[in-house]
This record gives C-alpha cells, sequence and structure tokens, in this order.
C-alpha cells in the first residue's frame, strides 16, 4: 500500500514538472529468419508484416502519449520538433518508416491550399494520364491526407562493408569451448531437436531462436506450435549468454560491434540532452537500430541484462524534466519500472562511458568513407603486408648507408684538401 501511495506521489510530481525532450531507442521489428527449415520465400532479415505492424503500434503509442495526451508535440508533422533515424539497413529503416506512420497517420498531415487546377502546372514531364490521380488526392497533397516524414539513418546506429574492420568483427567468435562447457546439457538437447551439426554457435542459437519467434508471429512453426513454444523458452539461457559474451567480449583480436556501436549514440543522446536544457533541439527523436545497439546501451545504463531482455521492437524511451531545483531524467523501458536519475549525474556518466570507448568512426581508423581503401588497401594489405614491410625497412637500410657514405666521402674530401 505504502509503494501504490509513493508511486502517485511520483506521478503527480512529474506531472507537475515540465517535459522537454524525448528520446526514444527501439530494436527493429521481427523479420523473417535466416533459418532455411522454415519456408519463407523471402530474403531473410527483411521486416515481415508483424514487424512493420509492431512498430506502427510503438508510433501509435507515441502519438497518445504526447500528442493526444499532454499536447507535447504539435498535431500535424513538423520538422522542427521531431526527427527520426534508423540504423542503415532495410530492417531498421522499414521499422522507423512504420512508426512514423504511427505518430502521423492519414489524416493528420497539415493543411495546404491545394487547388487541382493549379496542381497541373507542377506535374513533371514525364507524367501523363494524370487527372484521376489529382481528383484522388482531393484537397490534399498526398493520398489519404499522409505526411511525407523523412527517415535519416545513420552510420553510428550500425556498422557495415564500407568499415574495413567489418569482416574482422563479422567472423570473429567467442570462445565455444568455454560455452560448450556452461551450456552442455542444453546444447545436446537442442543439436538433437535441431538436428545442427555438432559445431553450432552461440550466434547461431540465436539466429535460430528468432527465427522461431518471427514464424510463430506470421503463424508459421517449427513441426508444430507445442514444440516451437518449447524451443523458445529453452533457448533463452543462451540467447542471454549470447548477449552477455557480445558484449563483454572485447580482446583485440575479437572486439565485437556491440561494445563499439553504442559510443556513437550515447555521444548523440548526451548532446541532445544539453541542447534541451540549453532549450535547443528537437523535442522528440526516435532511433531505431539493431538487437546489439540496444543490448549495448542496456548495459551501459543498467549494467545488466535479463533472459529475452530486447525481444523484438524493445522500446527504451528517455524524457527529461525541468523541475524547480533543476532537471532529472525518467528511463522506462519496456513498460517496466522507471529510474529517475539527477541530469548532472545521468551526463557525467554518459561521458564517462564514451570516452571509455572506441566511436565506429575510430575503430574503423577514419577510412569508412574511403572506397579507395577498402578496395585496394585493405584489400591487398593481410597478403602482401608483410612484403611491404620488409621492402620499407630494406629500403631506409639502404637510405641510412647512403647517406652515411656520402657524409664518409665528404669527410675524406675535407680531410685531403686540409692537407
Amino acid at each position: 500500500m505504502k509503494s501504490y501511495f509513493f508511486l502517485l506521489f511520483l506521478s503527480f510530481t512529474i506531472a507537475q514538472d515540465e517535459l522537454l525532450y524525448v528520446m526514444q531507442l527501439s530494436r527493429n521489428g521481427a523479420t523473417y529468419p535466416e533459418y532455411t527449415e522454415l519456408d519463407w520465400n523471402v530474403d531473410p532479415l527483411e521486416l515481415t508484416s508483424a514487424g512493420a505492424t509492431q512498430h506502427y503500434l510503438l508510433g501509435r503509442s507515441l502519438r497518445q502519449r504526447y500528442i493526444e495526451d499532454r499536447q507535447f508535440l504539435s498535431y500535424a508533422y513538423n520538422p522542427e520538433e521531431i526527427a527520426i533515424y534508423a540504423a542503415n539497413n532495410n530492417r531498421c529503416t522499414a521499422s522507423a518508416t512504420a512508426q512514423a506512420f504511427g505518430i502521423y497517420p492519414p489524416g493528420t498531415a497539415p493543411e495546404f491550399s491545394f487547388d487541382p487546377i493549379i496542381a497541373t502546372k507542377s506535374v513533371p514531364p514525364n507524367v501523363h494520364d494524370y487527372d484521376a490521380w489529382i481528383k484522388e488526392l482531393k484537397q490534399a497533397p498526398l493520398e489519404y491526407s499522409m505526411s511525407s516524414i523523412p527517415v535519416t539513418t545513420l552510420f553510428e546506429l550500425s556498422m557495415d562493408e564500407s568499415c574495413p574492420a567489418f569482416e574482422d568483427i563479422s567472423d570473429a567468435n567467442i570462445n565455444e569451448t568455454e560455452s560448450y562447457e556452461r551450456h552442455k546439457p542444453l546444447y545436446d538437447e537442442l543439436m538433437k531437436a535441431y538436428e545442427t551439426p555438432e559445431d553450432v554457435s552461440l550466434d547461431y542459437m540465436s539466429l535460430l531462436r528468432n527465427a522461431l519467434i518471427s514464424g510463430m508471429y506470421e503463424g508459421k512453426y517449427y513441426k508444430n506450435e507445442e514444440t516451437t513454444k518449447e524451443l523458445i523458452e529453452k533457448t533463452k539461457d543462451i540467447q542471454l549468454a549470447d548477449d552477455y559474451e557480445n558484449y563483454l567480449n572485447i580482446t583485440h583480436e575479437q572486439i565485437r560491434l556491440s561494445r563499439v556501436v553504442s559510443s556513437g549514440f550515447l555521444k548523440r543522446l548526451k548532446e541532445a540532452l544539453d541542447d534541451a536544457i540549453d532549450g535547443e533541439g528537437k523535442k522528440l527523436e526516435v532511433y531505431v537500430g539493431t538487437e546489439a545497439l540496444l543490448q549495448a546501451v542496456l548495459m551501459d545504463l543498467f549494467e545488466t541484462l535479463e533472459p529475452d531482455s530486447v525481444p523484438f521492437a524493445s522500446a527504451l524511451l528517455l524524457e527529461l524534466y525541468k523541475e524547480e531545483n533543476g532537471h532529472y531524467v525518467k528511463i522506462t523501458y519496456n513498460k517496466k519500472e522507471a529510474h529517475i536519475q539527477d541530469i548532472d549525474n545521468f551526463i557525467d556518466r554518459l561521458k564517462t562511458t564514451i570516452e571509455s570507448k572506441s566511436t565506429i568512426e575510430e575503430f574503423c581508423r577514419g577510412t569508412y568513407k574511403a572506397p579507395f581503401y577498402k578496395e585496394y588497401v585493405n584489400k591487398y594489405w593481410n597478403k602482401y603486408g608483410f612484403l611491404l614491410i620488409a621492402l620499407g625497412v630494406l629500403g631506409f637500410a639502404v637510405l641510412i648507408a647512403v647517406c652515411i657514405n656520402c657524409c664518409h666521402k665528404k669527410s675524406e674530401e675535407e680531410l685531403r684538401l686540409t692537407k
């Protein structure tokens, strides 16, 4: 009973404070699986219809909370108030687009002075038979009075083949022997059930689990629904082990993507909070990233993960409030208990975390914008790098020898002239 009254008091207190800024970071929605025994006839890792619905509902939830209930944002899309970002892959950009339609669904576009007769004057030269299409627009620039909302892709939310280190990271493996010993009974049972090879890895099990979940959303099961649910439950601990390994494994040769990728996002978050306190920047920023990004951010903020901690379309919501004595942040993850933190302590922690990591730009050695490096230098370095180093050392030695010889001859010449 006491805790109930405390939460009621806390909610009342927050309601009196001024909301300045909102950030939501979510994982992409359900995707078509990489596990081939489920017949999807669609490219793997593309957003499913269920995944699109997941993010549309996330968007509608944001609209309900910040537009309809609290009037924090304008009823119609205003580019000065909101920005939507996605990692540079199809599943994240498609998720972000679906979420944008949820925040500003059809019928909420700003009102424009639309005259069908005037509109015909702006028809592109290569468009013909457009009269019926213009009539369908009625009094809106787009059909159904839809808003055209941009989704910006950000390199710092993920890593792709443009980074010379991408293949090294993608091919890096954790200590599978140690992992096998820790999870041997479950491994043996899963290998028998899945009819998988004995060298199956944690990564493979994690992908398989995602495939089973996506299939269940679409009514596609592994053998049958009961077996699918059992296997999803059994792989929960292996999924968690893979999540931790991805984050904690930071040796030089096996550095993992998730340990690097969160630094760029946290840097943007810190800058956004600083701007909001100064009365600048956007009111709402929506980020859609990969599972690895959300895992890393959760570890950075809460220093722990739980089984099934990052299901499809999971969302981390941060709100910045101004109170009489300063500012504070309220952090909610998947509707769990909110974390309230003083803004100074929170920003100090962000700063410390950012400084302890490499950014993607640094990790890629600043070469991700240089196709020449990736195409030629990085391509042949492993094959001819040692030879180039040896030739360089030999050339330097020859140069030193020539310089010494020249100095020796000069000294002999000066000595001869003196005599």
